[in-house]
């Protein structure tokens, strides 16, 4: 059973209700007090926001609601696709909504009957993951959900998210369907949805009884791992890497190392590459290279090619 980690109860605890500060025992005057001495900001009628409350929290309740979809996420520490917009979840008879502030050009408002509680300023995590598949597009959905069920984040399971999601939409049970915890990386993510796309079998965290996890195995010899853009700064990383591409190329296993840009900013070019590896069926033994031994450990292929 999934039970909310420490992100509400730190939101909380930096943004407050009025009455939250009255059931701590705080007066009308200390409150005052708290103001004048720039422990504590009035941020909306009835909130009030300490200096290290973060700002997307503020910018929230200033709105006149919680953080919710990719917004909120971003909190709970997962791999969060680019979004400018500032995602808050109101209550479906809200009034007097404000504009964002400069820092976010636009709101995504999402109406709710029935917000967890009306004194969360961050909606739980399943919450903020419903109302992120629903405004993203399904491939970038799918990367929120494989990042919050890699991380596990107050033991959240995919049963959680299916109970969570039932009655949503197709597009709600496509995203679950298409989902895989093991994902390491929201890279990783996008190359194997986007390989699969066209039928190619593509199995992800799969252990090489030389190297341990790689990240992709496409077919039967193609390894492509995701480097993240803080990848480059790590020394010991570097070796380590370059350690696991000689023991894979002695092998004979091709390798295939890609980077944030790669992925985020030159896919189709990227793509070309693959698919052309992959149409001259290199990613697969030829006859008589295959090793006597298995050196991949068995993984659902998820593809066909």
């Amino acid at each position: 059973m999934y039970s909310d980690p420490g992100v509400q109860r730190y939101a909380t605890q930096a943004v407050r209700h009025i009455s939250q500060l009255r059931r701590e025992g705080f007066t009308r005057r200390e409150v005052e007090r708290a103001i004048e001495s720039g422990a504590l900001r009035r941020i909306r009628r009835g909130w009030y926001a300490a200096q290290d409350a973060h700002p997307d929290v503020v910018a929230a309740v200033r709105v006149g609601g919680s953080l919710t979809g990719p917004s909120a996420a971003v909190l709970y520490g997962l791999w969060v696709p680019p979004d400018v917009r500032l995602h808050v979840s109101v209550s479906h008879n809200a009034s007097r909504l404000r504009a964002t502030e400069e820092g976010h050009p636009s709101a995504c408002i999402h109406w709710r009957r029935s917000p967890d509680s009306v004194l969360n300023v961050v909606e739980s995590l399943p919450s903020a993951l419903r109302d992120a598949v629903g405004c993203v597009p399904e491939e970038m959905a799918v990367v929120l959900v494989d990042s919050a069920l890699n991380l596990a984040i107050g033991d959240l399971t995919l049963h959680d998210l299916r109970r969570k999601f039932a009655g949503q939409g197709e597009k709600y049970a496509r995203v679950l369907d298409r989902s895989d915890g093991g994902s390491q990386s929201g890279l990783e993510t996008l190359v194997r949805l986007r390989l699969r796309s066209h039928g190619i079998a593509v199995r992800t965290q799969v252990r090489h009884r030389g190297v341990g996890a790689v990240d992709l195995l496409v077919g039967d010899r193609l390894v492509i791992e995701l480097d993240g853009r803080e990848h480059h700064d790590n020394a010991d990383g570097f070796v380590s890497d370059r350690r696991r591409d000689l023991v894979l190329f002695s092998g004979g296993i091709e390798r295939l190392r890609l980077t944030y840009h790669h992925v985020m900013h030159q896919w189709p070019e990227t793509e070309r590459v693959i698919l052309d590896f992959v149409r001259r069926r290199r990613h697969h033994w030829r006859s008589g290279d295959r090793p006597a031994d298995h050196l991949f450990r068995h993984a659902r292929p998820g593809g066909t090619i």
